[in-house]
């Protein structure tokens, strides 16, 4: 066998391309890329309205239970089982990233920030008329604490 013979067998066993198979095969590959991105962007459309509804829970329960012990206020009770409902029982999605649903909500986050923002007040106007013990001594140190960290913006990222 020849030089010449070795290169006219090898190109003769060489697959051309442009055939029949081959562009069939690309076709069914360019369909399937195309439906895997139609797949992806129906996901995309429905993440965030399907996460939205099921991320929203505003828990407006007038009916709050809380303990209070003999002595104890029941201002002050009330206060820590609204921080409690608001921050451990329910998700705190003022602070959700760009990518959670929650991130888009408007109401709820509002609701959960308006009560924060409500019982720092109430912090304050405490350590101001009853949390001195005279008028012009210092304020208890947690108290003072409380009104302070209740006052921490709640849809600052924290890591």
């Amino acid at each position: 066998m020849n030089d010449e013979d070795l290169i006219s067998d090898a190109a003769a066993k060489r697959p051309q391309l442009g055939g029949h198979n081959d562009s069939r095969e690309r076709r069914d590959y360019v369909r399937l890329t195309l439906k895997f991105l139609g797949f992806l962007a129906i996901i995309a459309l429905l993440y965030y309205p399907v996460g939205m509804f099921l991320v929203h829970d505003i828990n407006d329960d007038v009916e709050l239970g809380y303990d209070v012990n003999d002595g104890e206020s029941h201002a002050v009770a009330m206060a820590a089982a609204l921080i409690t409902r608001e921050t451990d029982e329910n998700r705190w999605t003022a602070n959700d990233p760009f990518f959670l649903p929650g991130a888009v909500l408007d109401n709820m986050p509002n609701f959960q920030q308006g009560i924060m923002y409500a019982l720092s007040r109430f912090a304050i106007e405490m350590s101001d008329q009853i949390g001195r013990v005279r008028g012009s001594s210092q304020v208890d140190d947690d108290l003072d604490s409380a009104a302070g960290r209740l006052k921490f913006p709640g849809d600052d990222l924290v890591f």
